[in-house]
């Protein structure tokens, strides 16, 4: 077996050590205890019925005949029901806090979520496609070409509108985005590979990106000298040393160690040790605690309401009190009474507006809900945030200057800002050692630090870097309950066969039910996108390739889980049927600015016996047939290929169209999360789509040859 193979295996046996799970003769979990800690489950004709909690809270789950989730008990009273319309879609959750109810139109679109207090969503549709959310405050409109693609978003609050528009090039990948309220445009520069090179700023250079693939190393330049080179380790192109420097003058060097779990051992002069579940235990001399249902132990009071959000904390003589409204989005902040923020959110729950003593902020998204600017309350522009798919790289600053001030970022491995006039550094969890005196915020993960909140974004939630964990509980719970099993697009009758996926892989690791945790309480080696999931961005560095990629930081994502069951255990025995005939493998990465998506592929044997299956996607992780440009339909197709889903406005090179048909089951992979793969013996999405269909009219299938052109 392949080096690689073998290290991902060890790290799936590092991943169970701790962990004792019992199960019934049907392999459903029974018992699972992780340390001092026992989760309990009971059973009924195959579906879930209760889960007991180490804390002792129980919670108990009724269902229709049809599998609906009908009602959630706790502690033997009812938290939730759900009620459904004649067709089976979810029309209401109703619960003493956030009551939700759906309004569909005569094609089945949601037109309207009503959500208590908080107000009522408002959506427009053309086609499949919502052209318009609205609230009271907010509206948002989106504009897209013939071809799909999202070009233009206007966002609208308190009567104040803000805009971005996106133009692509002759190949498909994003050219430029443009601000027109402000005449301000950010162009990109593609090499051949579809690998950014550069990015300017109304014309002006701002940043050189590239690669030197013989040594190993990646580095990015700014216009003004501050450079940043990172080395990767030949064997496997894990991220080994970073160097940061401006001309002459040396800013910062760091080393990196990792364990055989891929875990960071050392970085820099910071060492780190790692309890048996994984979390982190000490750094830099400090220990940490968790109690038995994995949250960190800190040393402050915490209150909370009765909906498991934190209502206040008190630290070294100082009060903190949380108001939120009834969809339990954060509204204010008091410190030691003295209110220091309103903030108000989009139809996403992504923060818009926030408004204190100093003023007011809003903030503007790109189509992939990463923050492009901030404005101030009258609509001028404060920051724009250069950002790649690699992470941010330079803002362009109007707070001092009404002109603008191009600032290149040096972001360490981790997408850290670490240099900004002055040192910056930050504790495993994120608190930064300064506040912004230096002129701009503490990055961290690539998230922006709220001085006067004392908190990260991220998402749809608020991040406590010194709670060590979110404010509000994750809406996805791990249960029966959570919202990705149950929502206004999965009809009733789904909802069993959606449990039945992924409901068994969810329950054997209880850390998944932690509503409040940051990064299953592995700051240092995991990265939460959204504050629902996070995975071990570390750990994918020894599959080859990351230095390839201008910035490592953020290169490629995949569910860690999803890596180890699916790839170790689901591709090499399932798929090949035992019979692996491991050809010599090559590594390469693929990558679409016209999809937004990339991935590290695997050229070699590794599809077995199976000589017309050319590719398979897990995650952001693509293995294909070494001898794939040998395939009568390969040989077949004309030079260049016209994917049909551009209407015959983009061409892309033969060699390149097998990469882009597998990066469409990228997309998809990140549309379905858990749901697209299961592995063996649940199928998920994308499996039962072959099997109904058959693989020619498999739904994914089509959209991914329509993509590909192949």
């Amino acid at each position: 077996m392949q080096p690689a193979l073998q290290q991902l295996q060890a790290f799936a046996n590092g991943r169970q050590a701790g962990r004792e799970t019992q199960a019934d003769a049907a392999g459903l979990p029974l018992q699972v205890r992780e340390g001092a800690g026992l989760s309990a489950y009971g059973w009924r004709g195959g579906e879930l019925t209760s889960i007991t909690e180490p804390d002792g809270t129980r919670f108990d789950y009724r269902y229709g005949e049809d599998g609906r989730l009908l009602e959630v008990l706790r502690d033997g009273a009812t938290q939730v029901r759900y009620r459904y319309d004649a067709v089976g879609r979810l029309a209401a959750i109703d619960r003493d806090a956030n009551p939700l109810a759906h309004d569909y139109d005569a094609q089945g679109r949601l037109v309207r979520t009503r959500r208590g207090d908080a107000g009522s969503w408002l959506y427009r549709w053309a086609g499949q496609r919502v052209t318009e959310a609205r609230s009271e405050r907010e509206a948002s409109r989106f504009e897209h070409d013939t071809g799909g693609r999202l070009v233009g978003i206007t966002q609208t609050v308190d009567g104040l509108a803000l805009s971005l528009r996106q133009q692509f090039d002759a190949a498909g990948r994003l050219a430029s985005i443009d601000f027109p309220d402000w005449g301000q445009r950010i162009t990109f520069g593609w090499d051949t590979r579809n690998r950014p090179v550069s990015v300017r700023w109304n014309g002006a250079p701002v940043v050189r990106l590239g690669s030197d693939d013989a040594r190993r190393l990646s580095w990015q330049q700014s216009a003004d000298g501050q450079r940043a080179v990172t080395w990767h380790e030949a064997g496997s192109g894990r991220a080994v040393r970073q160097w940061f420097g401006h001309r002459r003058q040396v800013l910062r060097e760091i080393e990196l160690e990792r364990d055989a779990q891929f875990r960071l051992v050392r970085e820099g002069e910071r060492r780190y040790r790692y309890d048996a579940h994984g979390r982190l235990a000490e750094a830099d001399g400090h220990a940490y605690r968790y109690d038995a249902c994995g949250n960190a132990a800190v040393d402050a009071e915490l209150h909370f309401d009765r909906h498991g959000n934190v209502a206040s904390v008190r630290r070294a003589g100082e009060e903190r009190v949380y108001r939120y409204n009834g969809a339990h989005e954060l509204t204010s902040l008091l410190v030691d009474g003295e209110c220091v923020a309103h903030c108000a959110y989009d139809h996403k729950g992504r923060l818009v507006l926030k408004t204190g003593p100093a003023g007011a902020e809003r903030y503007l998204y790109g189509p992939d809900d990463a923050l492009l600017a901030v404005a101030d309350g009258q609509g001028r522009p404060l920051l724009i945030v250069l950002r790649l798919p690699t992470g941010i790289v330079g803002l362009v600053d109007f707070r001092h200057d009404a002109n603008g001030q191009a600032r290149t970022l040096l972001c360490d491995h981790g997408g850290n800002l670490i240099h900004a006039d002055v040192p910056l550094r930050y504790s495993p969890f994120g608190v930064p050692d300064s506040d912004g005196e230096a002129g701009l915020p503490p990055i961290f993960r690539g998230r922006l630090w709220h001085t006067e909140l004392g908190l990260y974004r991220i998402g749809s939630r608020w991040y406590d870097p010194r709670l060590a964990r979110f404010l509000t509980p994750d809406s996805h719970t791990g249960a029966p309950d959570d919202e990705r099993l149950v929502n206004p697009f999965v009809p009733a009758v789904r909802q069993r066969m959606a449990r039945a996926r992924c409901l068994g892989e969810w329950l054997r690791e209880p850390a998944l039910r932690n509503r409040h945790a940051y990064c299953s309480n592995d700051p240092v080696n995991r990265f939460d996108p959204n504050g629902h999931w996070s995975f071990g961005g570390v750990l994918l560095s020894l599959l080859g390739v990351l230095w390839t990629l201008p910035n490592t930081a953020f290169g490629l994502a995949i569910e860690v889980s999803c890596l180890i069951g699916e790839v170790v255990r689901w591709l090499v025995y399932a798929v090949t049927l035992g019979h692996v005939s491991w050809q010599t493998p090559g590594f390469d990465v693929a990558s679409s600015s016209r999809l937004d998506a990339f991935a590290l592929v695997f050229k070699g044997g590794w599809i077995g016996s199976f000589e017309s299956l050319l590719g398979i996607t897990f995650g952001n992780v693509i293995f294909v047939n070494g001898e794939y440009e040998e395939h009568p339909a390969f040989k077949a197709l004309p030079d260049p290929v016209a994917p049909p889903a551009y209407n015959g406005t983009v061409t892309i090179p033969k060699a390149q169209a097998l990469y882009e048909h597998e990066l469409r089951h990228v997309n998809q992979y990140s549309w379905w999360g858990p749901f697209f793969h299961l592995g063996l013996p649940l199928f998920g999405i994308y499996e039962w789509d072959v099997i109904l269909n058959g693989y020619q009219d498999a739904s994914l299938e089509k959209d991914a040859r329509e993509h590909g052109g192949f």
